[in-house]
């Protein structure tokens, strides 16, 4: 990277934080206009609070970031500094200055002025915040101890709490192994009785309920089948790492459901693993949903809740990525939506952990002939004897297919009065069939269908840059796609990849507009 570069972060950095240090002023001078006022100020300090701990962590390691890492920082702090710019000018008109040259309160003008005004600052720096963290977060993936040492600086770390630097460091200690031990992961089974489990329609994920009462927390329960050809102590050692990681994931930040641990159990008379189970704790007691049984309804939805929901699936992507992981089963049968109560859309969580790996653990070779999930999966990756190792452009692709689907509102796939799965008209190709994977030339004819699918399709119906950010999925491992293709970067630490998806398909989807 040129040192020019890394100036500007710092720069920018600087600006920002000045513009937020006297956006603290301003909120302590007009403190006691009104309680609701009050209240707001005091939201708009939280916020700032945390992002200024991430801007001087940034600014410290900004010498050992990529290229392509601080240009995406520098255009999220432009934008940053836009609106604490706008924000300050306006605080600035209503503050009043006494004789002494000293603000105290504020001038006579509309309380109606002075809420919408904060209010809407809010709204926008916690929207900021929303596309700033998965950027933050790639940090986790850095190999440098300058990194380690600034996250170990007092100035960073003290009384944060569970602020973001001590997330990062927490998954940084994960990641190395250095605090695997004061995580405890493991559950008692007679806590969680898996027998009164409920199946969720068309999903890989169950619901259990604890207790008769309503009251009571539900759990997801996410089971991966140690069957004979499994490596038990792989499997538990990789379930295990995931679920430290995932207990600290915020929903609302990683888009992905905190994880509350892991039960084990074995077949009657055995000594030999049968299963592990993830338990999920429930974001909401509104009963949750797959998206394939929403998807099959074909009832009308909002292109509102579809964007939405596309933002989620993309920011638990890119956190699973964070987690140095790959997925390796995103379908519609491995998301869920949940309500929030409220009347804004429903949130969708990318659940399905039965066939995850750690990204940099050497790939089984190993597929299956089922073609609800080979739909899902990149040509290389089609069939039983699988062509390449798995990476995370094969999550992007996998992610890509799942965007157009949602995006059509259709289901590719169907379920008979048994619920057998089976290929769906919505895929309006009579060339494509059940045994798609069956050649080379077959598989590679599905993918470009779905990438004609989106073009001609997806236009009319989600606009021109929700088409652009599927395309890029489903072409992300084309050799002419220079932003994911493995031969076109270099990226040792998965940093270089993380930024281009951030940069290509999260905030593609975050600049739409409906």
């Amino acid at each position: 990277m040129s040192a020019e570069l890394g100036l500007a972060l710092v720069g920018t950095v600087e600006l920002c934080l000045r513009f937020g240090i006297r956006l603290v002023e301003l909120s302590r001078s007009i403190r006691g206009a009104h309680d609701e006022v009050d209240g707001l100020l005091l939201r708009l300090e939280s916020i700032w609070n945390r992002t200024s701990v991430q801007l001087r962590f940034m600014s410290s390691v900004s010498a050992k970031l990529e290229e392509d890492y601080v240009k995406i920082q520098q255009r999220l702090l432009e934008k940053l500094t836009g609106t604490l710019s706008v924000v300050v000018a306006k605080l600035d008109s209503v503050v009043k200055v006494n004789a002494e040259g000293q603000e105290s309160g504020t001038r006579a003008v509309k309380y109606a002025f002075l809420k919408n005004s904060i209010s809407r600052t809010v709204q926008e720096l916690r929207e900021w915040q929303n596309e700033y963290d998965p950027t933050w977060f790639l940090v986790v993936l850095i190999h440098d101890s300058l990194v380690d040492a600034t996250l170990e600086n007092p100035q960073h770390s003290k009384g944060l709490g569970s602020g973001p630097v001590s997330i990062v460091s927490h998954l940084r200690g994960l990641l190395k192994g250095s605090t695997d031990d004061n995580i405890h992961v493991n559950l008692d089974g007679k806590d969680f009785d898996l027998r009164n489990t409920t199946a969720l329609k068309y999903a890989s994920t169950r619901v259990l309920s604890r207790g008769g009462d309503a009251s009571e927390r539900s759990f997801l329960i996410d089971t991966l089948s140690c069957s004979s050809y499994v490596d038990v102590g792989k499997a538990k050692r990789d379930s295990e790492s995931l679920a430290k990681r995932l207990k600290v994931a915020n929903p609302e930040t990683f888009g992905l459901l905190r994880c509350q641990g892991l039960v084990k159990s074995k077949a009657v008379g055995a000594n030999r693993l049968s299963a592990i189970h993830f338990v999920f704790r429930m974001p909401t007691q509104s009963p949750p949903t797959s998206l394939r049984a929403e998807l099959l309804q074909e009832a009308p939805v909002s292109l509102t809740r579809v964007l939405h929901i596309a933002q989620c699936l993309a920011k638990s992507v890119s956190f699973i990525h964070v987690c140095d992981f790959v997925h390796k089963n995103i379908r519609p049968e491995t998301i869920i939506t949940v309500p929030d109560g409220n009347t804004s859309p429903s949130d969708a969580y990318l659940l399905g952990f039965d066939g995850f790996r750690s990204a940099y653990y050497q790939t089984t070779m190993e597929g299956d002939l089922a073609f609800e999930r080979n739909l899902y999966r990149h040509p290389s990756r089609q069939g039983a004897n699988v062509q390449e190792p798995y990476i995370m452009q094969h999550d992007i692709y996998a992610l890509g297919v799942c965007l157009l689907e949602i995006g059509l509102w259709v289901s590719f796939v169907a379920y008979d009065d048994e619920d057998t799965p089976q290929m769906s008209g919505g895929l309006e190709s009579d060339a494509v069939g059940q045994n798609f994977f069956r050649t080379p030339e077959m598989r590679l004819k599905l993918k470009e269908h779905f990438v004609a699918l989106a073009r001609e399709r997806l236009p009319s119906r989600m606009g021109d840059k929700y088409t652009t950010v599927v395309v890029h999925c489903l072409t992300c491992l084309d050799l002419d796609n220079s932003n994911f293709s493995e031969g076109a970067i270099t990226d040792e630490d998965g940093v270089v990849v993380g930024v281009r998806f951030i940069e290509k398909i999260l905030l593609g989807l975050n600049e739409i507009s409906m």
